[in-house]
């Protein structure tokens, strides 16, 4: 009578540590996978947020009639609560619950300061602990869109200075201080006034109408003047 084949105890310990080994390694790179999907995730969510905060940049200052371009000012958190003044802008199937944290479900961090063209949006990462170097960080530039307006600027700016040339012909005159307004008989409602609602004003010294930019304050480095006039003393 045959005996059954079976394996030894020897052979047992041997699959066993095969076994282990294959686990040691395996173990890691599965670590490595998981980590790179949740940074990638990441990193969509906050493509969608930086979209989001573009959009609410653009069109709640068109609400405001443009007196002042900025993002909203809100905590530092990205809570459910923070995201109620623009949530509306992200994609109708994006929840608040889900772009409020990253993928280790720690809270976004938003940082701006008042006034200027940009927004910090940061998740801690991996780690979950802030200032360490796998945070995951995306700048929201409005530089594009502050490109926009001033486009739109100086178009208008190229027929208001159209205009002042017809109102001088006609006897009218222009010195520093007057505002596209002035040429209202010369000019359709829009083109009288810059992207923030603001009419234009007139650079005797330059001989040109201006504007004064987002922040409505002349003198500083948003003001806007038509293409190819030197401003430099």
């Amino acid at each position: 009578m045959e005996k059954k084949a079976g394996f030894t105890l020897l052979e047992i310990i041997v699959v066993i540590i095969i076994v282990g080994i294959l686990a040691g390694l395996l173990t890691p790179l599965a670590s490595i996978a998981i980590r790179r999907a949740k940074i990638k995730e990441t990193k969509e969510k906050l493509e969608e947020l930086n979209n989001a905060l573009l959009l609410y940049y653009q069109n709640a200052t068109d609400a405001q009639n443009k007196l002042l371009a900025q993002f909203p000012n809100t905590g530092s958190d990205i809570s459910e609560d923070d995201l109620t003044n623009w949530t509306s802008y992200l994609d109708d199937y994006i929840t608040e619950e889900n772009y409020a944290y990253d993928a280790w479900r720690v809270p976004f961090k938003y940082t701006y300061n008042v006034g200027a063209v940009s927004a910090v949006l940061r998740s801690y990462g991996p780690n979950r602990t802030g200032s360490d170097e796998d945070d995951i960080v995306y700048i929201v530039q409005a530089k594009s869109v502050w490109s926009k307006w001033r486009k739109i600027a100086q178009e208008r700016l190229r027929k208001v200075n159209s205009a002042v040339e017809r109102y001088k012909r006609g006897g009218g005159e222009i010195t520093t201080g007057d505002t596209s307004e002035k040429l209202s008989g010369y000019l359709s409602g829009n083109d009288m006034y810059d992207p923030w609602g603001r009419p234009f004003r007139y650079n005797e010294t330059l001989s040109t109408f201006y504007s004064d930019g987002a922040d409505g304050t002349p003198g500083t480095d948003d003001d806007v003047y038509p293409s190819g006039v030197d401003t430099t003393p």
